[in-house]
Order: C-alpha cells, then sequence, then structure tokens
C-alpha cells in the first residue's frame, strides 16, 4: 500500500512539473525550425503563373538565338500538347521542354541523387547534376501543381556544361511565360 501511495506521489510531482512554465522553450523549437526551413529554400518573387495556358506552344518557347547559343540547327518537334524535342543530328545536341500542368515538376528530382535548390526567372526550382543519360534536367514551378522542365545533353559524350545550357532554356522559357 506505502508503495502505490508513493508511486501515485511521484506521478503528481512530474505531472505537476511538466506543466510548469520551464516547458515553453520546448514549444519555441519548432518555430525556429520552420525559420531554417524556409531559408534553405530559394528566393523567388515571380507572380504564379497557369502553364496550362501553353500546352502545345512549346516549341515557341525557345528562341532561334539560344539555339544556335546551344548548337542545335534543327527546328523543334511537338510530341503531344506537352513536349517539344530540338534533336540536331548533325551537332549532337538536344533540348527538350516539357509543360507539366498535373503536378508539382519539383516532385520529379526526389530519390535523385544530389538535386541543387535554385530559382529560375523568380520561380523555385531544382536540378539534377549532370550525368544523368547525357543530359542535365531543370524543373521549375511557376504555380501551385503546375510548371515546366528543360533538359539539355551532348549525344556524343563531348564534356561540356550541360546544366548551364539547360538552365539558360529554362530561364527563356520562364520569361516568356511570364509574358
Amino acid at each position: 500500500m506505502r508503495l502505490i501511495v508513493l508511486a501515485l506521489a511521484a506521478l503528481a510531482v512530474t505531472a505537476g512539473c511538466s506543466a510548469s512554465p520551464e516547458v515553453e522553450p520546448t514549444r519555441e523549437a519548432p518555430q525556429s525550425t520552420a525559420m531554417t526551413t524556409t531559408t534553405t529554400t530559394a528566393p523567388t518573387s515571380a507572380a504564379p503563373v497557369e502553364i496550362v495556358s501553353f500546352a502545345g506552344k512549346g516549341c515557341e518557347l525557345i528562341g532561334p538565338d539560344l539555339l544556335a547559343e546551344l548548337d542545335i540547327n534543327v527546328s523543334g518537334a511537338s510530341k503531344g500538347v506537352a513536349v517539344c524535342m530540338w534533336d540536331d543530328p548533325e551537332t549532337k545536341r538536344r533540348l527538350m521542354v516539357r509543360l507539366i500542368g498535373d503536378h508539382d515538376p519539383l516532385l520529379e528530382v526526389r530519390g535523385a541523387p544530389n538535386p541543387v535548390d535554385s530559382a529560375v526567372g523568380g520561380f523555385p526550382a531544382k536540378h539534377v547534376p549532370e550525368g544523368r543519360d547525357n543530359l542535365c534536367d531543370i524543373y521549375v514551378r511557376t504555380a501551385p501543381e503546375q510548371g515546366f522542365a528543360a533538359a539539355y545533353g551532348i549525344m556524343d559524350g563531348t564534356v561540356d556544361d550541360l546544366c548551364a545550357g539547360a538552365v539558360r532554356a529554362a530561364e527563356q522559357v520562364a520569361e516568356k511565360i511570364k509574358g
């Protein structure tokens, strides 16, 4: 009986301690964690853009000057309403723009090794470093559950900064869709 009374007394003392003001710092910890999380993402400032309004116009989002800069000398070929592909057999350069209207494009890098957070044209973006299929892929969110992807590659094994080409293409798409 004495053991039960002592156990109840210890429980009452412990319960009384957990209600003390000393617990307040524990409540502040999630706030500082949230602040840390928000500072690790790239700054964004662009107004949301509904990418679905550009369906079927993907080939119009890359201009001839950029194609020349990327050493692509062919016209884009539409692959449905969401994809445009430039595949130059002479220079072995490939560029692809894909409009994404049904999910968050940033989720496409989930599971990829070392995705890099960035911003393109004020929109949040992520890219997967070079080496995957001789392409660099960059994914850009333009509105909730919408955005686009740009991929640039050299199919002859030449060493080049593939991600610079992909980012350059993504920047041009972002500027054109913002109007």
